[in-house]
């Protein structure tokens, strides 16, 4: 059984080659009303990211990967990515987590911060846009390096 999940955001919609690296068919992608309205956003940025990551989501799908796909509606919409993701690890029992970069800093730093609570594996990849760690912010993380690719959050 896999037990790995990938964590996809909407401005991560790589080509299948870099996903497919990950080693993993498990993917949790979600639509967050709260990153669609917290800047002022043109409705037709909002509606080109939705779209791009719904039809990602259907191209991964007949590639034969598992995709965890939270679309944006009223039952969720005051339930942010953390809130959506917290949800679905408690639901399924995955050990391990990889991600890409994520450019934006405050939102890296609230997903961090909502792993740091947790005992995961976390494994990042140094190839194009992969998260790669800081010494500085492994140390304000509590997160131990065990080796250059393997991360343990405890």
């Amino acid at each position: 059984m896999d037990d790995t999940l990938l964590i996809i955001l909407g401005n991560q919609l790589f080509d299948k080659k870099y996903i497919s690296t990950t080693n993993t068919k498990n993917i949790f992608m979600a639509e967050d009303f709260g990153l669609c309205t917290e800047e002022k956003y043109h409705k037709q940025k909002i509606f080109f990211f939705l779209s791009a990551m719904r039809s990602f989501k259907d191209e991964m799908s007949a590639l034969g990967y598992k995709v965890f796909y939270n679309k944006l509606n009223e039952k969720n919409k005051n339930k942010d990515f953390i809130g959506l993701l917290g949800e679905f690890l408690a639901k399924n029992k995955f050990k391990t987590l990889k991600l890409f970069e994520i450019e934006d800093k405050f939102f890296e730093k609230k997903i961090f911060d909502y792993l740091n609570q947790k005992i995961l594996i976390l494994k990042l990849s140094n190839l194009q846009c992969f998260f790669v760690l800081g010494i500085n912010l492994i140390n304000s993380l509590k997160i131990k390096k065990i080796s250059e690719w393997l991360v343990f959050i405890n």
